[in-house]
């Protein structure tokens, strides 16, 4: 299990464990409005991303920011429809 400080409350990116996680999010590839997973699966990855590659992650996250600019409403929210419990709240607040 990765060890966690006050420093890095996620553990350490180079632990076994995240690296075997990480190899099962390697290839999902955002599409709006469920393509990789929809909005549960993208935050959780974006994290796992940055935990194990630091600022290689760059191009995963300018596709997500590129693709959530693209579909947000003009009143403010994200709506992808992309689980059964996806709603414009729960969307909103995972994007």
């Amino acid at each position: 299990m990765p060890r966690r400080t006050r420093a890095d409350p996620l553990g350490a990116g180079d632990d076994k464990a995240v690296a075997s996680a990480f190899e099962a999010i390697r290839n999902i590839i955002p599409s709006w409005p469920n393509g990789g997973g929809g909005t549960y699966s993208w935050y959780y990855a974006t994290q796992a991303r940055y935990k194990h590659e630091g600022d290689k992650s760059a191009g995963w996250c300018g596709k997500i920011w590129t693709m959530l600019r693209e579909n947000q409403r003009k009143d403010g929210h994200w709506e992808s429809g992309s689980t059964a419990m996806a709603s414009p709240v729960y969307d909103t607040t995972l994007c």
